[in-house]
């Protein structure tokens, strides 16, 4: 007899594009479905825009 005890299939995606060289846009895209863990389906579109306010050989302060 096959008993499934676990089933998990995840997809995403994650993409950032520099405008100059402190702006940036970035986007995300997630896919999961986990039904025996309660997750018939759960979907996930993101995106967004981004300043990087410390830009140097020292610190790195992405916001």
């Amino acid at each position: 007899m096959d008993e499934r005890s676990s089933e998990k299939y995840a997809v995403g995606a994650r993409n950032r594009f520099n405008m100059t060289d402190y702006d940036y846009t970035f986007g995300q895209a997630s896919w999961l479905t986990d039904r025996f863990n309660g997750y018939r389906q759960r979907d996930v579109l993101t995106a967004g825009y981004g300043r990087q306010f410390l830009n140097g050989p020292v610190h790195s302060f992405p916001f």
